[in-house]
């Protein structure tokens, strides 16, 4: 993170930290410390560990020769620091409160995004912000409602959200020919589009610039009939569709929202209230320059950041067998669903050989880029399904996203244009994703294959493509792309970059059965040797917090079962932001299976790695990874 360095700014942050630590240390004490009595040293031993790693590190830059005077200040900062890590806290023995005030938070962070746009899901304001920020209003008004002052800041920082209604149209064609006699008629319908074209978000303002996008030909239907004088009529119906959508965006660094949010009432927040906020919030890992925009320092454009999922963490170039300007697709929707890039791109070759094939609807009736069955992608229990898959759809109800959602169909409007439709290449790719993993992917691949098109040789080609697409890309991590030294130890690599924070040896009161390596977020993290994914599981928050059990502690976390030098042992990567593989997929040494992060409990970006010779029976077989790893 960039932080402002100037000279001028420590005054301020030292008295404001006096003020603070004064009012929060005897008011918290009051309220909290009733409840945690009997687990506050302990909670103190984990919290203090995560200050030092993310308070120290912060003030040391900041105030330099003025720290050894300053300890009482320090030591208070820590104090609020465990008092915080107390509400963040989802420990059974501290109590239902914690888990509650903690459960509000997320779901009061949910309300400030509408669930069912995709587009707005990246400018969702984080709840660790929201927890950091009500801790200090509660610091100073310790009789309000914790859950409606949760949810006031929530209202307060949510993003104000600018559409401009545009008009969309379809156009129809159809011609008709009987004995050589042809008559054609042409309709066009048109339609609204919503585009997001500005966001007002708490740490940034963004403006987008809608592109009117023409969409090709596309044959709808094809039909022949034949009447009792032996006339044959041939009438083929063809459409195109013209929409908006918004594919430049320009974001600026900018916290108006976050202020204009705590400034009111019945927050009646100021300036310094905003910066210590800042440091906090930081100590959990979030992205904020409250303090520098405020000076007048900031530097640097705006990059969104992973709390609301932004950016895609891990960038793909393809082989020349797989055309580029699909990858933003086959990637995001790999993000969002978890079905890796290179089977969407299989199923996308296998479909429609990348869109080329023409027309785009087979002869049992499925359409568009991924080939989809109108009822499979609309519902099968919309009016007129049958068997076969395809029904008659009036206009008001064809590839409209409501009737999806209202008979449970597949269809997705990726793009966010209103429009759910297979000829719509980002909602087809999405879908595809969505089908794959509603139908198990993740735990049994080619019976989620299986359910695409129910055939063996099916499954055999989506497989063959796949691998031949994988082997074929180069993968580079959008972090700090630093890679390990590929020296070999035992048959092992090294796996990941980074120096030892944390070594195998007892540790705050219990043992540590792993090494941790610490580097920057999304650093590489590669497969110590060849092997199978034996667990992949995700859907930990990016940012873990000191006592979280989510993933067991380890957060997002992957089990590699491998076989080195003859001997088989089975490794574990812990605190990942992102997972690229699944589990059963085959790895070789050396791809990069996830990128490293601070998920689960954790006070910072690391690598939690053990590795246990033949399979992890909890810590029976574990083994120091620097006897057998070149760490």
């Amino acid at each position: 993170m960039n932080h402002s360095n100037d000279e001028e700014q420590q005054p301020t942050v030292l008295q404001v930290a006096k003020e603070k630590v004064k009012k929060a240390s005897s008011k918290q004490a009051k309220k909290l410390m009733k409840k945690v009595a009997k687990r506050v040293a302990k909670a103190a031993v984990k919290a203090v560990a995560g200050a030092m790693k993310a308070i120290i590190g912060f003030l040391v830059g900041l105030l330099g020769p003025y720290l050894l005077a300053l300890g009482a200040i320090l030591l208070g900062i820590i104090f609020l620091f465990i008092l915080t890590t107390v509400i963040l806290s989802d420990d059974d023995e501290l109590g239902e409160d914690a888990e509650l005030i903690r459960e509000y938070a997320i779901a009061a962070a949910d309300t400030t995004v509408d669930p069912n746009r995709a587009e707005q899901q990246k400018f969702k304001v984080p709840f660790q912000l929201i927890i950091a920020s009500v801790q200090f209003y509660y610091a100073e008004h310790n009789d309000i409602d914790i859950e409606k002052a949760i949810y006031d800041i929530a209202e307060g920082l949510k993003p104000i959200f600018h559409y401009e209604t545009k008009k969309g149209l379809t156009e129809t064609i159809t011609t008709s020919c009987t004995n050589g006699s042809c008559s054609t008629s042409e309709s066009n319908d048109s339609f609204d589009v919503e585009v997001l074209v500005g966001v007002d978000a708490w740490d940034h303002i963004m403006i987008g610039t809608p592109e009117k996008v023409v969409g090709d030909w596309v044959t709808s239907s094809d039909t022949s009939s034949t009447d009792e004088a032996g006339n044959t009529t041939t009438t083929t119906t063809k459409t195109r569709v013209t929409t908006w959508v918004v594919n430049d965006e320009d974001a600026t660094e900018d916290y108006t929202r976050f202020e204009n949010g705590l400034f009111a009432k019945p927050f009646k927040m100021g300036v310094e209230d905003l910066k210590l906020i800042e440091v906090f919030y930081q100590s959990t890992g979030g992205r904020v320059n409250y303090a520098a925009w405020k000076n007048g320092t900031l530097t640097g454009e705006y990059e969104y950041s992973n709390f609301g999922g932004g950016d895609f963490d891990v960038d793909v170039t393809p082989g020349s067998n797989v055309p580029a300007e699909f990858m933003k697709y086959y990637l995001g929707a790999q993000q969002k669903f978890g079905v890796p890039w290179y089977y969407l791109a299989a199923f996308h070759w296998v479909e429609t050989r990348f869109s080329t094939a023409k027309p785009m609807i087979s002869s049992v009736g499925a359409e568009g880029h991924m080939q989809f069955m109108r009822c499979t992608w609309h519902g099968w229990s919309y009016p007129g399904c049958n068997r076969v898959g395809h029904a008659e759809m009036p206009a008001t109800d064809l590839y409209n996203p409501a009737i999806v959602k209202r008979y449970g169909g597949y269809g997705i409007d990726a793009d966010g244009n209103g429009k759910a439709s297979p000829w719509d290449i980002a909602d087809a790719i999405y879908t595809t994703a969505y089908h794959q993993s509603k139908n198990g992917f993740s735990s049994n691949p080619d019976g989620a294959i299986r359910s695409y098109n129910h055939s063996d040789s099916y499954v055999a080609l989506i497989n063959k493509k796949a691998k031949e697409f994988k082997d074929a890309a180069t993968v580079n991590s959008n972090g700090t792309g630093e890679m390990p030294p590929l020296n070999v130890k035992n048959g092992f690599i090294r796996p990941t970059a980074g120096k030892i924070s944390s070594p195998f040896s007892p540790r705050w009161g219990t043992f540590h059965y792993g090494v941790d390596l610490a580097n920057d977020v999304n650093t590489p993290v590669l497969a110590v040797a060849d092997g199978v994914i034996t667990v992949a599981r995700g859907g930990c928050p990016a940012i873990g917090y000191v006592g979280s059990t989510c993933g067991g502690g380890w957060g997002n976390y992957i089990w590699l079962k491998v076989t080195a030098g003859g001997v088989q042992y089975e490794t574990v990567y812990g605190h990942l932001n992102k997972i690229s593989v699944i589990q059963g997929q085959q790895v070789k040494q050396g791809d990069i299976i996830g990128l490293m992060g601070t998920s689960g409990s954790s006070t910072g970006y690391h690598l939690h790695f053990e590795i246990h010779k033949g399979s992890r029976q909890k810590n029976k077989n574990v083994l120091n990874p620097v006897d057998y790893v070149p760490i």
